[in-house]
């Protein structure tokens, strides 16, 4: 996002444009396939020059661009059917962001969050090092599928999902203690295909 109508403030850098990023990205990884099934590996460093954060000022968010925000890690994604009617799927993903510069991230206040750098009523702070919000270290999705033929044109299936996200601060200058998240969905569901596509 780039625009000259709303340029940051020039005593918080908060405004609602910024900067465009710039991001490079080395990944490495491979692809196989067997007899009931296939897994995919891959392994990235990923880095964004002028990454675009999201600051939350009191009352809503607003953008504030970061000199370097660098992630790495891995994902794995698999399914296996070891039997026709039944089809498992496993994917896990790894993922390890800092801010590699962020020298004047803003000191947008909210009771009980304003970093200690920011007391005294200092309009920036240096965020270099610090772990970016919202991103989860460990996120895993799993599903089980049985399915069941009933006719000759229909067909009758059980599913299983769980999803999981790891604890994760979930504003950038709101406390963990304040604002954190973790995922932990378990879906079912019965249905059914018939033939003709209608589900």
């Amino acid at each position: 996002l780039s625009s000259d109508a709303s340029p940051p403030d020039p005593v918080t850098g908060l405004g609602r444009a910024a900067s465009p990023e710039d991001v490079t990205l080395y990944e490495l990884g491979f692809k196989t396939r067997f007899d009931g099934g296939y897994i995919n590996v891959a392994v990235f460093d990923q880095t964004i020059e002028g990454f675009q954060s999201n600051i939350f000022d009191g009352t809503g968010f607003v953008l504030a661009n970061a000199g370097e925000q660098s992630v790495r890690g891995f994902e794995v994604e698999s399914l296996f059917q070891p039997f026709e009617p039944l089809v498992a799927t496993f994917g896990v993903t790894y993922l390890d962001p800092e801010y590699d510069s962020f020298p004047n991230a803003p000191c947008a206040t909210f009771v009980g969050s304003t970093p200690a750098a920011c007391a005294g009523g200092a309009a920036t702070f240096d965020a270099s090092g610090i772990r970016p919000a919202g991103i989860s270290k460990w996120s895993i999705a799993t599903s089980l599928t049985y399915t069941q033929p009933v006719t000759e044109t229909l067909e009758m299936y059980l599913r299983g999902e769980f999803d999981y996200q790891s604890n994760v601060q979930a504003i950038e200058n709101v406390p963990a203690a304040v604002a954190s998240r973790e995922v932990n969905i378990l879906n079912v569901s019965v249905g059914f295909n018939w033939e003709n596509g209608f589900e």
